[in-house]
């Protein structure tokens, strides 16, 4: 949070839902935090390092159900796996939302037009 303050100008990107079993429930706050800022992306990817019930990794729902309320859609990346992965954990999102999620936030970044 402190380099994002320092350099209100730069665009992060976080992988793999920032490898929630890496750390603890205290350092994933934190990373929660870092939706406080407009430029900083989580990417919905790596469920696999922590799930194995594939393909669509719903044991881990609850997890990333706090992970989207907290980045919102717009926030949001579809890192890897199939696009049903999207479709699964933000089934309670719209489609158009999903759609941002899926690609649309993405092409946004990294101004595809």
């Amino acid at each position: 949070a402190e380099m994002l303050r320092d350099y209100p100008e730069s665009t992060v990107l976080i992988d793999h839902l920032a490898e929630p079993h890496m750390g603890d429930a205290v350092e994933f706050a934190h990373v929660l935090d870092l939706a406080d800022f407009d430029a900083v992306y989580m990417k919905l990817s790596g469920l696999n390092h922590f799930a194995t019930d594939a393909p669509l990794y719903l044991s881990a729902r609850s997890f990333t159900r706090r992970v989207i309320e907290a980045f919102g859609p717009d926030q949001m990346v579809w890192g890897s796996g199939i696009p049903d992965i999207v479709d699964a954990h933000l089934s309670e999102y719209t489609e158009a939302d999903r759609r941002k999620v899926k690609g649309e936030n993405l092409a946004r970044l990294l101004d595809w037009d």
